[in-house]
């Protein structure tokens, strides 16, 4: 494991890739151009992405207390007071019923009772260090590529070494939601990571859903256990993928697919790509603000314009 030390993007192409960006070009080029080149970002907030981002900080404080043998309900305590301290104007704001600070500081507290200090046990580092947002950057096999990543939790459960990562959904967790994770890139991508770049003999990917609603929140785990052929055939087709963006990059060229666009709830950029292409530009410029990444910023755009709603990325 290493810290993030390349540069992402030169020369407007991608260099140091990660799960997130690999599975946006996967779906449409499009919009991967849209969201990871130019950096669009849409001036409505967010409550999902900003709720789940705040879980996920308040679970990362119990699993390293729990590493660290420190008392469940002074675990907790620290916990709900960081989620308040540091999102908690934003939830109190939420018009969401099911994602504001209420329910997130419930989503804790009954995830404290029903996960924390159980069977499963935050794995160590070689430093010792409790195995949690774990990051890492490699060479990606064969290529003049960079893989990157930052894994929520290595963990052991029933005796076997697990990638643990948390979802947050306002879905029921029944079989057709687990469906969208097998088979998923990311849980390919940290397997051959933990496996063959930590070093860590990892089984698979678990997953803790947290389900939310108004007056609820429930809990669910499953297990995606994922064997080398898989990993190797992973590997193979991420290749082709990032071939073919290279060669996007080249031609500048970012073709649409249009049988993404109303997936998993519809595309942010669906009514834009459904516009003249001479109208798409003022609609984006009217409905979205622009977040590049550092070095994908030019001189006239050195200083985007501040977007106090975006959340942010996880």
């Amino acid at each position: 494991m290493s810290e993030f030390i390349f540069d992402k993007y030169v020369e407007g192409a991608q260099q140091v890739w990660d799960a997130s960006s690999l599975k946006t070009f996967m779906a449409c080029p499009q919009k991967y151009q849209l969201e990871n080149l130019l950096g669009y970002r849409s001036n409505v907030r967010s409550p999902a992405t900003y709720w789940g981002t705040a879980v996920h900080h308040g679970c990362e404080i119990l699993d390293g207390a729990a590493h660290a043998g420190i008392d469940k309900e002074i675990a907790l305590r620290d916990a709900c007071r960081a989620v308040c301290l540091e999102y908690g104007e934003t939830l109190n704001a939420s018009t969401d019923n099911a994602r504001n600070l209420q329910t997130a500081l419930r989503a804790l507290i009954w995830r404290c009772e029903e996960y924390n200090y159980d069977t499963i046990e935050v794995a160590s580092l070689p430093d010792g260090t409790p195995a949690l947002e774990a990051r890492f950057e490699c060479p990606f096999p064969g290529t003049d590529w960079r893989f990157s990543g930052r894994i929520d939790k290595l963990a052991i459960y029933n005796k076997d070494l697990y990638v643990v990562d948390t979802k947050t959904t306002k879905s029921a967790l029944n079989d057709r939601y687990w469906s969208y994770y097998e088979p998923d890139v990311q849980i390919a991508a940290y397997t051959w990571a933990t496996r063959h770049i930590i070093g860590m003999p990892v089984k698979g990917v678990l997953i803790e859903g947290i389900s939310t609603g108004v007056n609820y929140t429930r809990f669910v785990r499953r297990l995606f256990n994922v064997d080398e052929p898989r990993i190797e055939e992973w590997l193979s087709d991420a290749k082709m993928f990032l071939d073919w963006a290279d060669q996007c990059a080249k031609a500048d060229h970012w073709p649409h697919n249009y049988n993404s666009c109303g997936s998993y709830g519809g595309c942010q950029f669906q009514q834009i790509c459904a516009l003249a292409p001479s109208r798409r530009s003022y609609w984006l410029d009217r409905d979205f603000s622009i977040k590049q990444h550092a070095t994908l910023e030019t001189a006239d755009a050195a200083d985007p314009p501040p977007n106090p709603t975006d959340p942010g990325d996880k």
